[in-house]
């Protein structure tokens, strides 16, 4: 199993690539002395990056219940193929484009 540091991903990654990271197969296509290239593929789209050897990790991360909960206050629920995904709401557009709808 792949796992990255949270902090990475958020500085590095969109909301939507955060997603689909979340919801897809990664796997390791491309290495150096320093990095190791990742693919990432979903339902709903695909795409690579570099990530610095450091910033791999031996377990994954978890967030807090008050940091889901602030989350899950700011974000905007959206469902598609019956997959639920809470966004941001400056994001809501992006996904309507893949073909993620409002949760009412």
């Amino acid at each position: 199993m792949l796992y990255i540091k949270d902090w990475f991903l958020q500085k590095n990654l969109t909301d939507s690539q955060r997603q689909l990271f979340a919801d897809g197969e990664k796997e390791q296509i491309g290495e150096t002395e320093k990095a190791v290239k990742i693919k990432v593929k979903a339902d709903n789209g695909e795409f690579t990056f570099w990530c610095p050897k450091s910033c791999l990790a031996d377990k994954p991360e978890t967030i807090t219940p008050e940091q889901m909960a602030e989350f899950k206050k700011n974000g905007v629920e959206m469902i598609a193929n019956g997959h639920k995904i809470i966004v941001k709401k400056s994001e809501v557009s992006t996904y309507k484009m893949m073909g993620f709808k409002i949760v009412k």
